[in-house]
């Protein structure tokens, strides 16, 4: 898909079927628009299922707002939602993944905060479902976000009622901007929009992918947030079972002006309403965050600020040393947090005595058994196990390549006549076989089950044959 620039649907045309990859890839994607709109589907309210594209050249697209004659009311228009899959998920997108290497030319004219650019393998902007989605890319741009932007490999933007569950992100983020306006960076969202009413699930997401964000001196009265899970987080319910464990480098060399960066292993910013905060549950930061420059950048191991004061958490933890759990920007005292309402919470620490609020581990404290106990207790369910430096999800944990006994089909330990016959039975479309039962029986290691695996398994049997070829192989 080469020069890709027509997509199914369009503005007033919205795709509502279903769309079954069945397991499928689409590779070779490619696409470049000089008013940057570009993705597979442009607004989904159906399914998305089953597909994976590929952009393994490149995908290049050029992004930038555009004056609009034609609307003198309103003469810029919002120009440079990019994805791989939709510009706008109203409906599921359900096991899909990406992979390959994007790159943006973004230029453009300043925007105000609700009128940014949105970037998002996944969708764009996100109003319904996305789950079990991965995206493992390497996303850049040679331009500079002019009018704020909203970034993330899943999604760029996700708003209220809307759920992300599920997901991982790999490869790298690299962006570099100078705006008069807002923008978000996140791993897995750009921003995440809820509210005390309508609030959003956002759970069981990972990023593994390093985020780097450059701010050149040139840059002027900009705000950054920067997560390893999102940029942004308002005013959500919880935020259940997230976890970054990709570095953040942020390079931020305005050192005039009211610009300044915040950043947080899990997110940049979490916004809460009054008498009403977000709990975090099971989320934890095992990446590293490294600031530069002349400008300013406020650091959390967790959090880069919180509003309202106020941090519920529930087994949660930074492996993070030299920052605060949570941080916030000097001339935002008020941000500062001052009630902690903290179960099984840590953070990594030199001298644990340190530590105020939360309790302080050395790095052989992450790494004692107890505190694998501790978490779940505390959550009430077993979902964290030991992991090499810290505790991780149970399902992020590699699962060991099983052994395989060739011949030995019904698996008791050893190989008999009965190996050979049900061998014989499945060639015969007399029986079934799992996935471990079919790896045992073909012996002769050419990838199929036949009758020649189940004679050989027999000669085995009756010492006529000392080793299958597939053990040699």
């Amino acid at each position: 898909m080469n020069g890709m620039t027509a997509m199914i649907g369009d503005v007033n045309h919205t795709f509502v079927g279903v769309l079954d990859g069945n397991g499928k890839t689409i590779s070779g994607l490619n696409a470049y628009h000089s008013l940057g709109n570009v993705a597979l589907v442009y607004k989904n309210g159906g399914t998305i299922k089953d597909l994976t594209l590929t952009a393994s050249s490149g995908m290049e697209i050029a992004w930038e707002y555009q004056f609009v004659s034609e609307n003198p009311d309103n003469n810029r228009v919002r120009c440079g939602s990019i994805s791989a899959f939709t510009l706008d998920n109203e409906g599921t997108i359900d096991h899909c993944q990406f992979t390959g290497t994007v790159l943006g030319h973004l230029d453009g004219y300043n925007a105000s905060a609700n009128d940014t650019a949105r970037i998002g393998m996944i969708a764009a902007n996100n109003h319904g479902t996305i789950k079990d989605c991965s995206v493992n890319a390497n996303v850049t741009n040679d331009g500079t976000f002019e009018g704020g932007a909203s970034v993330g490999l899943i999604t760029g933007y996700s708003f209220e009622n809307s759920t992300i569950s599920g997901c991982t992100a790999e490869g790298t983020l690299d962006v570099t901007f100078t705006a008069t306006s807002f923008n978000y960076i996140g791993g897995i969202a750009g921003y995440i929009m809820a509210t005390k009413n309508v609030t959003s699930t956002v759970e069981r997401n990972a990023n593994q992918a390093s985020i780097n964000v450059t701010i050149p001196d040139s840059a002027n009265q900009c705000l950054a947030m920067v997560g390893g899970v999102a940029g942004f987080i308002n005013t959500l319910g919880e935020l259940s079972f997230c976890a970054n464990t990709g570095n953040i480098t942020v390079s931020n060399n305005y050192e005039s002006g009211s610009l300044y960066v915040q950043v947080g292993g899990i997110a940049g910013k979490m916004q809460q309403g009054k008498n009403y905060y977000t709990q975090m549950k099971g989320c934890y930061n095992g990446g590293t965050i490294t600031a530069s420059g002349a400008g300013t950048s406020v650091i959390g191991g967790l959090l880069g600020g919180v509003t309202r004061t106020t941090l519920n958490a529930t087994a949660t933890f930074a492996y993070l040393k030299n920052y605060d759990f949570v941080s916030y920007h000097p001339n935002y005292t008020s941000d500062a947090v001052t009630t902690w309402t903290v179960n099984a919470t840590y953070v990594l620490a030199d001298d644990p005595d340190d530590i105020e609020n939360i309790t302080g581990l050395t790095e052989e404290g992450f790494k004692d058994a107890s505190l694998v106990t501790a978490l779940n207790a505390a959550l009430g369910e077993d979902i964290f196990v030991a992991g090499e430096d810290y505790p991780i999800f149970s399902w992020l944990a590699e699962t060991p390549t099983p052994t395989v006994v060739y011949g030995d089909v019904d698996g008791n330990g050893i190989v008999e006549s009965i190996d050979a016959a049900l061998t014989y039975a499945y060639y015969n479309e007399k029986t079934t076989l799992t996935a471990e039962q079919l790896a045992a029986a073909d012996v002769d290691g050419n990838g199929t089950v036949d009758s020649i695996d189940a004679a050989l398994i027999y000669a085995y049997y009756n010492e006529k044959l000392a080793a299958f070829p597939a053990a040699g192989n």
